[in-house]
């Protein structure tokens, strides 16, 4: 388990936004305190970053394209963060074993299972 940090920093890079707002709103309910980043795309997640010297969760739904955001997974890995790839391990080959996968389709309680995962104290309410 990872302690996460007293105002945590987590990014949702998804192209479905109506998804990733849904994501966003389920955390910050769970974590009021959390500072949630939202893009629409890997350019969008990296620019959103570039200056954060810590992102201690990644949400990523990899991209349709064969080319993998490595950049920005070195970016979220550097800074102490944990990868959660978003969707399925055929769409995400390039997965390390050691990332969290949280497939599609899940609920709010899914993700709210899945984020405890992340801390070791009761959050924030």
């Amino acid at each position: 388990m990872t302690d996460i940090a007293a105002q945590p920093v987590i990014l949702i890079t998804m192209q479905n936004l109506l998804i990733a707002k849904d994501i966003e709103q389920t955390i910050q309910e769970a974590w009021p305190n959390a500072e949630v980043i939202t893009a629409a795309g890997i350019a969008a997640a990296e620019e959103a970053i570039a200056t954060r010297p810590q992102i201690d969760i990644a949400f990523l739904e990899p991209p349709t394209t064969a080319t993998f955001p490595t950049r920005l997974v070195d970016q979220v890995i550097k800074s102490g963060g944990k990868m959660v790839i978003l969707g399925s391990e055929k769409a995400a080959p390039h997965v390390s074993e050691h990332w969290q996968m949280l497939g599609f389709p899940f609920t709010t309680d899914d993700l709210l299972g899945f984020l405890s995962r992340f801390q070791t104290r009761t959050p924030a309410r």
